[in-house]
């Protein structure tokens, strides 16, 4: 009779060591897929993140240098600077935060930077980005007025103007770029890494790349086109009026006086 009870209770402890040993497996596998996920996250410096590194270093100290020297010296300060100060700034805002971000994205295989800077990441790559091809924009056009019009730039440009044109911009951009990101953080991101999700809201997105980014690229080669043409036009009038000038100086009527002598 008391053979039953050993039966059972041997039959238990086995199950129990199966289970345990089952346990033991799965924690073993655990431990070996985080294994591989340690190694699969570790640094591999290839051309991307030293590219980044090289432009963030490069472009900081160059930018920061040409914004010192705007600074300490007044004189260099005038309507048309006021854009190129504004670009220096946008550029440096880009190469100490978008480019450092960059290369640590770029270095391991997944984003484990955190929300926060993520925001930023994005942030930097939508905003700055945008108000950089837009300055670019703005400069051709100072240019193509410069050169056009040059009476009315000497009287109208001037440095309230010009930072007005540069406030206006930011509020343009804030107005239809700053949802864009807003949204992208709140309801659409996509969990595998810090990207933009394009497919969320097509029309919006195809929105902002004509007004945003393709409009500002048009209108600096049209700047340029408009600028070409007004010069070559130009130099031909002064050619003509080169021309025409001596002709007319060699064809005046002259008074010719004879003096007849008679012997």
């Amino acid at each position: 009779m008391n053979s039953t009870p050993s039966t059972f209770h041997l039959a238990k402890n086995t199950t129990t060591s199966a289970s345990q040993l089952q346990n033991f497996g799965v924690h073993t596998q655990n431990l070996s897929d985080f294994s591989s996920n340690t190694t699969s996250a570790e640094a591999e410096w290839k051309v991307v993140p030293v590219f980044f590194a090289v432009v963030s270093v490069t472009g900081s100290l160059g930018n920061g240098g040409a914004l010192l020297a705007f600074i300490r010296d007044r004189t260099l300060r005038n309507p048309f600077t006021i854009h190129v100060i504004h670009l220096l700034l946008l550029n440096l805002i880009n190469s100490l935060t978008q480019y450092p971000v960059g290369v640590v994205e770029n270095l391991y295989s997944r984003w484990h930077l955190g929300s926060g800077i993520c925001d930023l990441y994005l942030f930097c790559m939508s905003m700055v980005t945008a108000a950089t091809i837009n300055t670019h924009s703005l400069i051709a056009l100072n240019r193509a007025w410069a050169i056009v019009h040059p009476v009315s730039y000497r009287t109208r440009n001037t440095k309230r103007f010009s930072l007005q044109l540069c406030f206006g911009l930011w509020v343009f951009l804030f107005i239809v770029e700053f949802p864009n990101w807003l949204l992208n953080a709140l309801y659409y991101r996509r969990p595998e890494g810090c990207i933009y999700n394009s497919d969320a809201m097509p029309a919006y997105n195809a929105f902002l790349d004509i007004v945003v980014y393709t409009l500002p690229i048009a209108i600096v080669i049209a700047s340029f086109v408009v600028v070409s043409v007004h010069k070559v036009l130009r130099s031909r009038r002064l050619a003509v009026n080169n021309h025409v000038a001596p002709l007319s100086f060699h064809h005046r009527p002259t008074l010719q006086v004879r003096i007849v002598c008679s012997l």
